[in-house]
Parts: structure tokens; C-alpha cells; sequence
């Protein structure tokens, strides 16, 4: 049991790192890894957040609104003050707010500001279908986070194009993951529903941000992880692929479905 706590302990670290220095710093701490933790906290910035900048200001000059998720409150008040930085009016959303305070600051997106910086909070019940930009700052290991992040303004309702923007750092797990998402699950063109449909066909205690993490730790080194992550992307297209050969019937269905508003989405990986 010892060796599980410590094993989740590691997962949450390799998440944070994933987010920004900010967030992993006091987790570093706290397991008693004092040199990391002043490494950590002695980076200021980095190229995701330089980058986060670059996208906020073409979206705000281009007249559209743009929501930023990222799954840590601590990465949250680092994009706050990035964003402001740029004189740009910025809401926030996480689960700290009241439900007055929540409606205060979806009201304030859809009328007042152009950018609303949030966790997961707003990837569940919340329809902004005013929004048809979103940019993860930081992308969860399981993949139904992301869907519900892009569901919330790629639905009924919406009267544009969606554009997504992931942001990773080159040669994190992060980028890794990114590309088994994208090129072997091919999961920015699934109609919302369907990954939770393909991913069952893996097996019914199949658990994506598990495999990810055991390909992680019983890697030798990189090019065994890339290897490993190549593995279970070939093993998520043929569950895929089978899903597809299942529901033959169903592709006028999804044809009509497809015909609303597109969904694009671009990756910048940061140096």
C-alpha cells in the first residue's frame, strides 16, 4: 500500500511538472525533494506561458473570446497574472467560487471580457457556446477530460467554427501523449460520445492516464517509453477501427452530425 501512495504520489508530480514550475514546486517540497522544489521555483517563466501570451492577444485582436483550461488552481493564478500582464480583461473560474461568484464570472465572459482562465470546474455543466476558442494549457492524462473541456463549447448552439489549441513543452510525457491522442485515437475528430465507446472496446478496467503512467515508469528510457506509447496508440486504432466497423449504420447519422459547426484543432509544443 506503501508502494501504491508513493507510486500516486509520483503520478501527481509528473501532472504538475507537465502544468507549470508554480504548480509543482510545493508538491516537491512537501516529498521531501528540496533541491527540485528551489530548482522549480526559481523558473519564472516558460515557453508555454510566452506562448499562452502570443494566442490570447491574435484571438482578443481578431474580436473572438477565448477560454484557457488548465487543471491546477496554482497554474491558474500564474495565467491570471500573464494575462493581465497584457492589459487584457480576464475572468476566472475554478472550484473555490461560490455558485454566485461562478455565474458572476460566466456572466462577465460572455458580456464583459474576452478571456476566462479556468479548471475543470467549467468542463462540467456549463454550455458557452459564445466561445469557439479554447487553449489547454495544460493537457489531462485522460482523454474524457479533454472531450469534456471541448464539449463545452462545441455543441448544439454553437454558430462557428471551434478552434483548440494544446500547448506542451517538446519531450515531456505531455507531447507523448499528445501524439497517440491525435495521431492514433485521432480523438479531435470523434463525435462527442464516441471515445467513451472506443476506449471501452479496450477492455472493460481499461484506464487511459494508467496506461500512460505504468508505459512511463517501467520505461528504460525515452526511446523504450516512445515504444511502449506506439504500442498502446496501435492498440487504441484497432479498438477504433473496430468501434467504426460496429456502427456502419450509424455514418449518415454521424455524416448529418458532422455537417454543423467544425471542430479544428493545433498543437504548439514549446522549446
Amino acid at each position: 500500500q506503501a508502494g501504491a501512495g508513493r507510486s500516486m504520489a509520483l503520478r501527481t508530480v509528473l501532472r504538475l511538472a507537465g502544468s507549470s514550475p508554480t504548480a509543482v514546486t510545493p508538491t516537491l517540497g512537501r516529498m521531501g525533494w528540496s533541491d527540485l522544489a528551489e530548482m522549480a521555483s526559481s523558473v519564472s517563466t516558460c515557453a508555454k506561458t510566452s506562448a499562452l501570451g502570443t494566442l490570447v492577444k491574435r484571438h482578443v485582436l481578431a474580436g473572438e473570446k477565448v477560454i484557457v483550461f488548465t487543471s491546477f488552481r496554482e497554474t491558474l493564478a500564474q495565467l491570471l497574472a500573464t494575462v493581465e500582464a497584457l492589459e487584457v480583461p480576464v475572468a476566472a473560474y475554478h472550484g473555490g467560487l461560490d455558485r454566485r461568484a461562478k455565474d458572476v464570472a460566466i456572466s462577465s465572459f460572455e458580456h464583459d471580457v474576452d478571456v476566462l482562465v479556468s479548471t475543470e470546474s467549467a468542463g462540467e455543466g456549463r454550455n458557452l457556446q459564445f466561445c469557439h476558442a479554447m487553449i489547454n494549457f495544460d493537457l489531462p492524462w485522460n482523454p474524457m477530460q479533454i472531450e469534456q473541456r471541448l464539449g463545452r463549447i462545441h455543441r448544439i448552439g454553437q454558430t462557428h467554427d471551434v478552434v483548440l489549441t494544446n500547448l506542451v513543452s517538446r519531450g515531456t510525457i505531455e507531447d507523448h501523449i499528445l501524439d497517440v491522442l491525435h495521431t492514433k485515437l485521432n480523438l479531435f475528430e470523434l463525435v462527442v460520445g464516441e471515445l467513451d465507446m472506443v476506449l471501452g472496446r479496450v477492455g472493460e478496467e481499461f484506464m487511459f492516464e494508467d496506461a500512460v503512467f505504468d508505459a512511463h515508469v517501467s520505461s528504460a528510457d525515452d526511446a523504450d517509453l516512445i515504444h511502449r506509447l506506439d504500442k498502446l496508440g496501435s492498440t487504441l486504432l484497432q479498438a477504433r477501427a473496430e468501434y467504426a466497423d460496429s456502427r456502419a449504420w450509424t455514418d449518415d447519422l454521424v455524416a448529418d452530425m458532422d455537417g454543423g459547426p467544425a471542430a479544428s484543432m493545433d498543437s504548439v509544443r514549446a522549446k
